[in-house]
């Protein structure tokens, strides 16, 4: 740019030239320069600027001075003020009438064409008034080739052979013009369509010459361009003047792959182009944002045609909210799967009638808050409630306080007013029938923070809507808090989500989040205990997170509408593919189960098992049959017994015979007794294995520290058993009881006490066995030795602590010293 100075004109509109130079010192500055233009008068209008949907024609830009004419400095050139605000209004009607919003909703007007279109597809189509056969034409056609040439012009060569290879060709380079309007026959009347016109197919893009119909019939006007694309299998991306498409047989396999395989329609659309040139040497056809409209048309039309929505005379317009969701066959529906009566069955038939509801949320799906503009082509219709209504809700009643009363802590109520900067919405909740995996038709909200008790309430209301089952059983993580003020808080909600009086709500934890909760909880809310539940185990819906976790990464920076719709799909699509036929499978195996274990007890202890069961059922006040026995008496309490009795004694003038209680003496010889039992079994451990300095030295430490206690005990024993040098007084014979009997009969007390902390422990380390046993079936897999042997080694020291466990085997010997002793029975068998 010349440096020389120039003189400016402050009377005329100026524009502002920002340049950067570099200094010979290597600075980088900027220069900004003031030049003059002459205010443009407006062109003469072109011909073409009237033709409607054309684009403006542009204004010519007066010549700058020499030096100055830079074209890539154009966008930082500041227009004079009186001219911005026409540029910036033209700019913005222009931006407004291109976004995918706008033409969507242009799109609104023509979906009942569309999907009447679509489902006119299914029929005779263009063959309704000509049923002869193509070929002979003397008798009427009965199947149809959707592969042949005039239905899939497409598949035909697009390659020249010039001597050397063959080269690409386009096929209306091939002269390949497509007819439509009339199935693939030729039109008396047909008009040239666009000369760009643009069809993507499965096996790549292809320009193509299409004629259109334009003959009409009986005085009628010929159907619009729109129209005759797509009774030809071909989608438009535009409505008024299409000039690109797509095929239907592109967007049913990408809709396939989508579902299957959670394909990004980025990946999928660059893979289609690659077919065409892979390498991308030519000039390639950029139809992706277009492809995205499209498609989601084509998603929502899916759902408007399988949901029968195209029969209705009202129109897709008037679809109810969760119409597009399809109901579960299985599960109870007053009027449509339900016998005549089925109010007035029995008891014991009730449960048939029940409906088992699972709810949880989902902290993976969000959703970025980028301020983008969008609508929803299915308000409500599907699985997501209805935006508005929901969002007034949750407004009103967010600020409720999430109290958690219940034993265990539960993240769910910890971190329910917890959100994540920068996300408009932080997770979903949703509900399904917990005994098939089926969605329920508005069972899904938008969590705002956390999985708060008003959200999660305004979910099960809508998914609950019209239900007239007198019981529903719902299954949630922390149910047990979440039904505890249930009525309270919906008793407060607007009347149009309110429940039936009629329907009685009941609660259960899922197996598996159940083992987090507390004693309580485990024992009345566990699916394994409730009455007429079947196997249900509630985890269900853990497995529909894992269809829609892998779209966290696209579906969260999309728009509101579009992000709703792909999740509606994502959820409604593979229940089409649901198969029931593994209940007969699992009834038999479960079945099989029951009778083995049945066998295993006598006909009596079953009967009286059953008769608690019962009872319980019908009256939750009589005791849980289903509750572990707790041990009352514990070693130390019977310890502490013998203490107050020996305080007693001494109160009334009795004289201990020495500092070391009788009571703590026994403790002590008890105590022993481990000692001895644990030293054998560490010595039986190691028999037959080669051994260490160090664990002979180890070994021999214990047992010269076990034998200086039984030493010291000793000296206490000369007191209390004179005539015994060793044993405990349930090992000497009945014959010399008469001088101890009260020893022998406190050492009895402490060795019932000893057996039940040592059955309580056998139990414990049984379960903890059968979970380790568990955990690997589900968890461990292959034959890796690291794993395995991880196992094996718990599996081992879990043995270990039950063999030591049963320790009252060691006295069962002198079992008849002690009945004789204190006329005490035990109720314990041998194992």
């Amino acid at each position: 740019m010349s440096s020389r100075q120039m003189t400016v004109d402050h009377s005329k509109p100026t524009v502002h030239v920002s340049t950067l130079h570099i200094s010979s010192s290597g600075r980088v500055g900027r220069k900004t320069l003031r030049i003059n233009c002459e205010v443009l008068s407006p062109a003469a209008p072109s011909p073409i600027s009237n033709m409607p949907d054309s684009p403006a024609a542009p204004r010519p830009i007066d010549d700058m001075p020499d030096g100055l004419a830079m074209p890539h400095l154009l966008s930082d050139i500041e227009l004079p003020s009186q001219s911005a605000p026409i540029m910036d209004n033209q700019k913005k009607k222009k931006m407004a009438n291109t976004t995918a919003a706008s033409k969507l909703s242009d799109w609104l007007q023509f979906r009942d064409t569309f999907l009447m279109e679509m489902i006119r597809g299914y029929g005779l189509g263009d063959y309704s008034q000509v049923m002869d056969c193509a070929t002979c034409h003397s008798k009427n056609g009965r199947f149809r080739c959707l592969d042949c040439f005039p239905r899939c012009p497409l598949r035909c060569a697009e390659s020249e052979w010039n001597g050397t290879f063959f080269k690409k060709k386009q096929l209306k380079n091939l002269g390949l013009r497509v007819q439509l309007g009339h199935g693939g026959r030729p039109c008396p009347c047909p008009v040239a369509g666009p000369s760009d016109f643009v069809v993507i197919h499965t096996n790549g893009a292809h320009h193509v010459n299409v004629d259109l119909c334009d003959c009409g019939s009986q005085g009628s006007q010929p159907p619009h361009a729109r129209v005759q694309l797509l009774r030809m299998g071909w989608f438009p991306a535009t409505f008024e003047r299409p000039k690109t498409t797509f095929t239907f047989e592109l967007l049913r396999l990408f809709h396939n792959v989508m579902l299957q395989g959670k394909t990004t329609l980025y990946d999928f659309y660059h893979a289609i182009l690659q077919r065409t040139d892979n390498l991308q040497l030519e000039q390639g056809i950029d139809r992706y944002h277009e492809f995205l409209r499209v498609f989601r048309i084509w998603q929502h039309l899916q759902a408007l045609k399988r949901a029968g929505r195209g029969h209705d005379p009202a129109g897709s317009a008037a679809t109810s909210p969760g119409e597009l969701v399809l109901e579960c066959p299985a599960c109870p529906q007053p009027g449509k799967n339900l016998p005549q009566n089925w109010e007035d069955a029995k008891s014991e038939d009730r449960f048939l009638y029940t409906l088992f509801l699972a709810i949880d949320a989902n902290f993976k799906l969000k959703q970025k808050e980028r301020g983008l503009r969008d609508i929803k082509l299915s308000p409500g219709w599907g699985c997501y409630v209805e935006s508005s209504h929901y969002e007034k809700h949750v407004a009103a009643y967010k600020k409720e306080p999430e109290i958690n009363s219940c034993g265990s802590d539960h993240n769910a109520i910890a971190r329910a007013n917890m959100s994540v900067p920068g996300y408009s919405v932080n997770g979903v909740g949703l509900s399904i029938c917990s005994r098939h995996c089926i969605i329920r038709g508005n069972g899904a909200v938008d969590l705002e923070k956390g999985e708060k008790y008003c959200s999660m309430d305004y979910m099960v209301l809508s998914a609950l809507a019209g239900v007239t089952v007198p019981r529903v059983l719902v299954s949630y993580d922390i149910g047990c808090q979440w039904l505890k003020n249930w009525q309270e808080r919906t008793s407060k909600y607007e009347d149009d989500i309110q429940l039936s009086d009629d329907v009685k709500l009941e609660i259960g934890i899922p197996s598996w989040h159940v083992n987090g909760h507390g004693t309580y909880c485990r024992n009345n809310y566990s699916f394994n205990y409730l009455p007429s539940v079947g196997q249900t185990c509630g985890e269900d819906i853990e497995t529909s997170w894992l269809q829609t976790n892998s779209l966290a990464p696209s579906t969260r920076e999309m728009g509101s509408g579009a992000r709703k719709e792909t999740l509606d799909d994502h959820w409604n699509g593979p229940l089409f593919l649901k198969r029931f036929r593994d209940a007969c499978v699992m009834r038999k195996k479960h079945a099989e189960a029951f009778e083995a274990f049945s066998s295993t007890f006598k006909t009596k202890t079953i009967a009286a098992w059953t008769k608690m069961v019962e009872e319980w059922i019908s009256d939750r006040t009589k005791p849980n049959p289903y509750e572990e026995p707790v041990n009352t008496t514990t070693l130390q309490d019977v310890h502490l017994e013998l203490a107050k009795e020996n305080a007693e004694a001494m109160r009334n003038g009795a004289l201990a015979s020495h500092e070391v209680s009788l009571p703590e003496f026994l403790i002590k010889g008890l105590e022993l007794e481990e000692q001895q039992r644990t030293l054998r079994n560490d010595v039986a451990q190691m028999k037959g294995k080669q051994q260490s300095s160090k664990q002979s030295a180890d070994v021999q430490e214990k047992r010269n520290a076990l034998f200086n206690h039984i030493q010291q005990w000793r000296n206490v024993q000369l007191i209390y058993m004179p005539l015994i040098p060793l044993f405990l007084p349930s090992s000497i014979p009945i014959s010399l009881h008469d001088s101890m009997k009260d020893v022998a009969a406190k050492e009895l007390r402490l060795r019932k006490a000893q057996a039940e902390e040592s059955l309580e422990a056998i139990r414990r380390g049984r379960c903890m066995i059968t979970g380790l046993a568990q955990f690997k079936k589900l968890n461990v897999c292959g034959a890796g030795n690291k794993p395995n042997t991880r196992m094996r080694t718990l599996y081992d020291r879990l043995q270990r602590r039950i063999k030591q466990a049963a320790n009252y085997s060691g006295s069962e010997s002198e079992e008849p010293q002690a009945t004789a002793a204190g006329g005490f029975q035990p109720p314990y068998r041998r194992f």
